[in-house]
């Protein structure tokens, strides 16, 4: 009994390996219909085995816009007249009517006379493999379609190595991309000692933050020097030793404008100190941003003293034009703010710092956004005391003249009304009509 126990067990593993590979095992007869299925295969299909042994493999299993194809190959191997397909991919209707991918590794069933019977096959659910492997392929050309395009350089090294460049690298260089693969990255500096510095400064940012951003300079194949902003990240900050990547922008046309512009901010900052008017920038929260040097001495306060405070605190204003009193907000954030064109010749008496009075004529021009939002404005401020003083004693000595031109007429009229007078009189006087008395 316990000998034929032991003779046994090779038996009963053999009918138990089936279950237990974690294999979709399936074999049809030379039918089509389904003769043995293992557990996994049940689980993938969704139904028990005696559910499914004698049904149509084909016609239950195989989706229909592939079921004439998938059996029209079934029934060549059956008659032999293709070859054994030893491994294939199709799909098949899976528990809950899913759509799964199957890749197969088939063999043929023979009987003891070596008579095909039909098929035992194999297979592996690859449906979730194919979706990574198609996501991971959609990403990658992804990633190449940017490498290419990107109007940036960028690239990989290892070991300061150049392993991979994109275009914009050769186009930026003049180097060809075989001239630089596998190179020194020191091929695209101008000397020695700039391509440590870079490496020196980039590799200790990137070992303190994650990332390394430089500015330097690379010297293309043709010698010409040119501006560059490196930025560098390694593929694990752990291990640079699995390489580093790296953008470089060439910054040469910007570095100039950068440049012209300073030049510019620095001929209209003279321009301003040098004006004999006062200039003042008021920003979006009403306060003083800049003041020139007249503006300090119209006010009676230091550049320190004005800056960060509102413009009614720079000047107090004591009256306009017509004499009117004003309150010393007259240039509030509020009104300054709804300011949408300039206004020009506003004339005020001020007292400065020192409470000395004196006459002011501003010019305000308000900054505005593409979206007409306040953004600050300009303050332009002349002090006319003196030609205000010059036009009133103008205006007084224009008074004079006119009251002489008037009296002038005057006299002239009353002489010759005299004048007719004496002339009667000494026409009378000669015709005897009249005493000398």
């Amino acid at each position: 009994m316990e000998k034929d126990s032991i003779n046994n067990k090779p038996l009963d593993f053999l009918s138990m390996l089936p279950d237990l590979v974690n294999i979709f095992l399936v074999v049809l007869d030379r039918d089509g219909r389904i003769v043995f299925v293992n557990r996994k295969a049940c689980e993938i299909l969704g139904h028990a085995q005696e559910k499914v042994e004698g049904l149509d493999w084909f016609k239950e299993f195989i989706p229909e816009e592939q079921q004439q194809e998938v059996r029209q190959v079934f029934d060549r191997l059956m008659a032999v007249e293709i070859e054994e397909v030893r491994e294939h991919t199709n799909r098949i209707i899976a528990a809950g009517k899913q759509i799964r991918l199957m890749n197969w590794h088939n063999t043929y069933m023979r009987n003891s006379r070596g008579m095909i019977q039909g098929t035992v096959s194999a297979g592996t659910d690859i449906t979730d493999m194919k979706a990574m492997k198609d996501e991971l392929y959609g990403t990658e050309n992804r990633l190449r379609s940017i490498f290419r395009a990107v109007p940036a350089g960028i690239g990989l090294v290892l070991n300061r190595i150049l392993m991979e460049v994109n275009d914009m690298i050769c186009s930026m260089s003049g180097y060809s991309r075989e001239e630089l693969l596998g190179q020194s990255a020191r091929i695209l500096y101008p000397n020695q000692e700039e391509f440590e510095f870079v490496g020196k400064s980039k590799y200790a940012q990137i070992a303190d933050r994650g990332i390394g951003t430089v500015t330097t300079k690379w010297k293309k194949k043709s010698g010409e020097i040119i501006d560059i902003l490196l930025s560098s990240v390694p593929l694990d900050p752990a291990d640079l030793e699995k390489g580093v990547t790296f953008s470089a922008l060439d910054i040469s046309d910007l570095k100039q404008s950068h440049i012209a512009l300073q030049r510019e901010i620095e001929l209209v900052t003279r321009i301003a100190e040098t004006s004999p008017v006062g200039i003042m920038q008021i920003n979006a929260e009403g306060f003083i941003v800049f003041a020139n040097r007249r503006a300090e001495e119209m006010s009676g306060k230091i550049r320190d003293e004005l800056m960060g405070c509102f413009l009614g605190d720079a000047f107090h204003f004591v009256s306009d034009s017509m004499g009117n009193n004003l309150k010393g907000d007259f240039f509030s954030l509020e009104y300054l703010s709804s300011m949408k064109s300039p206004v020009y010749g506003r004339q005020f008496t001020v007292r400065r710092a020192d409470n000395e009075e004196m006459t002011i004529m501003i010019n305000i021009t308000p900054l505005l956004s593409e979206d007409s939002i306040f953004t600050g404005c300009m303050v332009a401020i002349e002090d006319i005391s003196e030609r205000r003083r010059l036009e009133n004693e103008l205006m007084r000595t224009e008074k004079l003249e006119s009251l002489g031109i008037l009296a002038g007429g005057i006299a002239h009229d009353f002489r010759n009304l005299m004048e007719g007078i004496f002339g009667s009189i000494e026409m009378a006087r000669i015709s005897g009509h009249l005493d000398e008395k």
